[in-house]
């Protein structure tokens, strides 16, 4: 993982967060001059959950560093993304009976089994997501081996055999170059025997 991708997520959660708050308290402070009951709902609907939207910025920012990462370190991210699902849901589930209430629509949903399903249902897909991108990856790998084995074996091998005869012959040349130099050491032994031979009967 690169260390700018990270300083980029970072960077653009935190611009959200601010741009959030800011509007937030313009909002706030129009309530003084917008004498709306349902815009003010709305208004104090979004401060008396402001931790929860702050706690939902929070899990999407750590969730999506953590889909940034490599096997095996981003297995904690389907977990947090499902956490994070769970968040969202809360809020909406909130927000759901703020219209329900100015509005007086009737329906009841199944919270407890849209929490159920909407946490399963993202770990299952999250850990899919990983699965799969692994066995891509090593697919591509697979791929690049067969490509050389079977494209680029002929040249290989053919510079594989120009290599191993050009030390065979380097190898050939020097010992011929030492049996030389071996058979030539008698030689001059001899001759150093013959001169001091001559020189021992010519003082004689």
């Amino acid at each position: 993982m690169k260390k700018s991708s990270v300083l980029s997520i970072i960077f653009s959660k935190a611009i959200g967060i601010l741009a959030f708050l800011i509007l937030l308290a313009i909002a706030k402070v129009l309530t003084n001059y917008i004498d709306n009951s349902v815009y003010n709902s709305v208004i104090n609907f979004l401060f008396d959950n402001l931790l929860l939207a702050l706690i939902i910025f929070f899990f999407a920012l750590v969730s999506e560093i953590f889909w940034e990462f490599k096997l095996p370190f981003n297995l904690p991210a389907p977990i947090l993304s499902a956490a994070l699902s769970s968040y969202i849901i809360t809020y909406i589930y909130r927000l759901f009976l703020l219209i329900k209430s100015l509005t007086y629509f009737e329906l009841e949903l199944p919270i407890d089994l849209i929490y159920m399903i909407a946490f399963i249902g993202v770990i299952i897909i999250g850990y899919s997501i990983i699965v799969a991108k692994a066995v891509k990856k090593d697919g591509k790998k697979e791929g690049i081996k067969k490509e050389v084995e079977w494209k680029d074996v002929g040249k290989q091998f053919k510079l594989f055999m120009y290599n191993l005869g050009k030390k065979a012959n380097k190898s050939t040349k020097e010992k011929e170059v030492k049996k030389k130099r071996k058979k030539r050491k008698p030689k001059k032994v001899i001759e150093k025997v013959e001169t001091t031979k001559s020189s021992i009967t010519i003082k004689s």
